[in-house]
């Protein structure tokens, strides 16, 4: 936030904040934020008298702002589109940045509370300082390498890294001048003092600068590399320090008042032989000897410069009226102009106006009076002054009319017709004349104007004179209106079976071609007589071949014309060729048919002719020629279509034939692609009776054959469609097959249902079963219960079958050898038919107790005689096959 006081105690302050009330007044620049910034003013006991808002549609901040005079200069941040800068400002309208924001400067009058002037800008501002006539300089770091500097400037290309800059604006916000400041490295932020005299002081941070910042014999004129700093910088406003003004204009007598600004010396030179060296000097009674450039050479402060302004000695500036604008003159019947308007010249005073216009006017109308203002040196003014003679009383008298006619050899138009048009005044008496001139002198009336007859447009003049004697004249324009022209056309069509109906608008381009015309049309002479247009003018069947049909063009000024339409109907021949029938593509694929072979066989139906083929999918398209035609090579893959040959010849209708593709779909064969017969006898293929042909590749042409041997065989049947065979082949193998044998049974069991049984061999031609009635594909058999099994084995040729008997072991998880006869002995399930294995019983130490076999009754719960404890035991089960399985078990007690 700023704060800033008033040289009259008045404390102002600028920043920002989020709050929505507290912060404006009734009747402020702005009573309502969007996100903005805010001025405020306070007297000196801290009262508020007034705040406002400031900002556009988005956010906006203010940081710092100065205060000269009644001007509050503030500096923020933005993300407004609108109400920030404004025309003509340094930059009026937003800057496109790659963080979506800018900053800004805006001067706010606070004895107004209106914004004076608003600039966006691009870069980081960090100070700015405002002189006391309202002029602005500011400061800060860029990146940027446009919109700073100014030519001649101190430093007007960047360079690399980030610079600090420097910009002056004037009292309306636009740029004067811009700098770079910076070394061979980068220089960041500053803040600005301007002196007295007008010099301008510059502090900021310098980034390892060695050169471009300090100056011979200064405080600190070198750093060491690599080293942070700071500066300080004095800038001096050459561009805006030395001025030169005077009175110039000025009459011949004046003395002319020269005036320097800036320097402390001056050496003025002038037209015939002037010099002074005052810093004001004054030429006393100039004379034309004295007009040209003077020149002031200003020294004194650092900043010698030669500033010229050019002395004018003589009066160049035109008289300025009086009045700005001179009064309307009215009257009633007659007026006379009285009163002779003035100017003023700035060296021969007072001047009278002259006019070539008449002062008097009799005759009602308005009129335009030009006043001239000449002084005694030809300087020149003119204005305009409007003079109305109106009726008495009444209603209102027309001063000009217009009166149209439609062109013939000669135009008759009579005059009297329009006299209710120039007035309905009661007793008003019309006299007509060929020019104004008569009119107003009353002679040469026109003999016979209800019959005027005119050439050419042009206009006459009717002398109204009401019963109270006023008198008016009116301009009546006779216009002669020119007859469209139109064009006789030719509508030829061509049409197959049926009635010729056209659509006659599509000549319209032809009869009207500006297409400004409201044309119908007629059938015949009569209808055109009678106004018995066509009533559907595009959908229009004609009487025989040709026909003549009336148009009538009709323009925006009602002027009629007529042409004569032509139309001829004429047929188009059409024409049918033999069906096509071809074979679908055995895998389905699209069939290419060249359309242009059928060119030559369709020439042949035709008279000698040069023709052009076009081809398309239906009749419409063919008989209106779209664009919707089809190209040569045409593919599809299955079903009918039908085609049309659009033949054009030279001269004449087109001819239309029609062409039938048909894809015959090949014959379906249904066979296996493999048979098996049991090795010793044969087998009967059969391929069906609805086929038309059969070759087996043994030779056979019948729909069946026996085969007794294994190998690879095919068959191509044919189907004959419109005298058209289709082939389809089918191959296929015959392989023998043997009687099966198991060759291994491997198990996995010892659960209660989740036990599997797998047969060897796996054959692809074998079926496994393990109940002799449901077989299936795989050699695996899961989630099987413990128990007695025989696994079956057939092949899928039913040459025979084989047959295992496998038994899945189970052991108890407990037992209770307490001689109530039941579980008294722990042994395997089903061991007994199982092949030969051994059984050791061990304790929770690994100590064998107890062996046996698959045909014993089992470990009764005793070592060397004595009943063991109940607690868990360990066992493991040897097969003959030198598999093991190892599980635990509790004895109970």
């Amino acid at each position: 936030m700023s704060t800033q006081v008033a040289a009259d105690g008045n404390v102002y302050i600028a920043g920002t904040g989020r709050s929505t009330n507290g912060i404006s007044t009734p009747g402020a620049y702005k009573e309502v934020t969007d996100g903005d910034g805010f001025i405020a003013k306070f007297d000196s006991s801290g009262a508020r008298i007034w705040g406002t808002y400031i900002g556009g549609e988005n956010y906006d901040a203010i940081f710092r702002g100065k205060l000269a005079g009644n001007n509050f200069c503030v500096q923020g941040i933005t993300t407004s589109l609108t109400n920030i800068g404004t025309p003509n400002a340094f930059n009026s309208s937003y800057q496109q940045s790659s963080d979506l924001s800018n900053y800004f400067i805006i001067n706010f009058d606070v004895s107004t509370q209106q914004v004076i002037w608003g600039t966006y800008f691009t870069s980081q501002i960090t100070d700015l300082f405002v002189t006391p006539n309202n002029e602005v300089y500011f400061c800060g770091d860029t990146h940027a390498t446009t919109g700073i500097s100014t030519p001649d400037s101190y430093m007007p290309v960047k360079g690399p890294y980030i610079k600090s800059f420097l910009i002056k604006l004037n009292n309306i916000g636009q740029r004067i001048w811009g700098t770079y400041y910076g070394g061979n490295m980068g220089e960041q932020i500053c803040f600005l003092a301007v002196d007295t005299l007008g010099d301008i002081y510059m502090h900021g941070m310098c980034n390892q600068s060695t050169t471009g910042i300090a100056t011979e014999n200064a405080f600190q004129s070198s750093i060491p590399p690599g080293t942070m700093s700071t500066y300080i910088v004095k800038f001096r406003d050459c561009a805006s320090a030395s001025t030169v003004s005077s009175n110039s204009p000025l009459c011949i007598g004046q003395n002319i008042e020269l005036h320097a600004q800036g320097g402390t010396n001056y050496l003025w030179t002038g037209p015939n032989g002037f010099t002074s060296t005052e810093q004001n000097p004054v030429i006393p009674m100039a004379a034309a000897v004295n007009n040209g450039t003077y020149s002031c050479f200003i020294s004194g402060t650092g900043c010698d410069a030669t500033v010229t302004t050019d002395i004018v000695v003589g009066d160049t500036l035109a008289p300025v009226p009086s009045l700005p604008a001179l009064p309307a003159i009215s009257g009633e019947c007659s007026v006379t102009v009285a009163i002779i308007p003035t100017a003023i010249d700035n060296c021969s005073g007072t001047i009278n106006a002259v006019t070539a216009d008449p002062l008097q006017y009799n005759t009602i109308g308005t009129y335009t009076l030009h006043w001239n203002y000449t002084d005694n040196n030809g300087n020149t003014a003119t204005q305009q002054q409007t003079v109305t003679v109106n009726p008495a009383s009444g209603p209102v008298i027309n001063t000009e009319v217009s009166f149209s006619q439609c062109e013939g050899s000669t135009t008759i138009f009579d005059l009297p017709s329009v006299n209710p048009q120039i007035t309905t005044y009661p007793g008003a008496v019309f006299t007509f004349y060929l020019s104004n001139s008569d009119a107003l002198s009353q002679t040469g009336a026109i003999n016979n104007p209800q019959s005027f007859s005119t050439t050419s447009s042009r206009d006459v003049y009717a002398l109204v004179v009401l019963p109270n004697g006023c008198k008016a004249v009116a301009t009546i324009h006779l216009i002669i209106n020119a007859k469209p022209v139109l064009n006789n056309a030719v509508l030829a069509k061509c049409f197959g079976a049926g009635t010729a109906e056209f659509d006659l608008t599509e000549a319209q381009n032809i009869i009207d071609p500006s297409g400004i015309l409201t044309l119908s049309y007629y059938a015949s002479q009569n209808d055109l007589t009678t106004n018995n247009a066509i009533a559907n003018s595009t959908n229009f069947g004609i009487a025989g071949t040709v026909q003549t049909i009336y148009v009538k063009g009709v323009n925006s000024n009602g002027c009629a014309n007529t042409a004569e339409l032509q139309v001829t109907a004429s047929n188009i021949s059409e024409m049918l060729l033999p069906d096509h029938l071809e074979c679908a593509d055995p895998d389905g694929n699209e069939i290419a048919f060249d359309l242009s072979e059928y060119q030559d066989e369709i020439l042949t139906l035709l008279p000698t002719d040069t023709y052009a083929f076009e081809y398309y999918g239906s009749y419409d398209d063919a008989y209106n020629g779209t664009s919707n035609s089809l190209p040569a090579e045409y593919t599809f893959s299955s079903g009918s279509r039908e085609i049309f040959f659009r033949v054009m010849g030279t001269t004449g209708c087109p001819y239309i034939i029609k062409l039938n593709l048909n894809i015959i779909d090949r014959p379906v064969l249904s066979m296996n692609a493999e048979y098996t017969f049991c090795r010793g006898s044969d087998i009967t293929i059969t391929a069906g009776s609805t086929y038309d042909s059969y070759e087996w590749s043994t030779g056979s042409l019948r729909p069946e054959i026996v085969v007794s041997q294994p190998g690879d065989y095919s068959l191509m049947v044919g189907k004959v469609t419109g005298g058209v065979t289709c082939y389809t082949t089918k191959h296929f193998t015959v392989t023998a097959s043997d009687e099966p044998h198991i060759e291994d049974v491997i198990i996995q069991d010892l659960t209660d249902s989740d036990n599997m049984i797998t047969v060897y061999p796996d054959e692809d031609t074998y079926e496994y079963s393990v109940d002799g009635i449901t077989y299936q594909q795989s050699n695996i058999f899961t989630g099987l219960q413990s128990g007695m099994y025989t696994v079956y084995v057939r092949d899928t040729a039913r040459c025979g079958i084989d047959s295992r008997k496998v038994t899945l072991l189970m052991y108890p998880k407990y037992f209770s050898p307490n001689a109530d006869g039941k579980n008294d002995y722990w042994h395997i399930k089903n061991s007994f038919f199982s092949e030969k294995m051994t059984v050791f019983i061990y304790d929770r130490y690994g100590k064998v107790l107890a062996s046996f076999n698959q045909h014993t009754q089992g470990w009764d719960g005793t070592y060397n005689g004595r009943p063991m404890p109940a607690t868990d035991y360990w066992f493991v089960i040897e097969r003959e096959n030198g598999t093991e399985f190892k599980g635990h078990f509790s004895l109970l007690r």
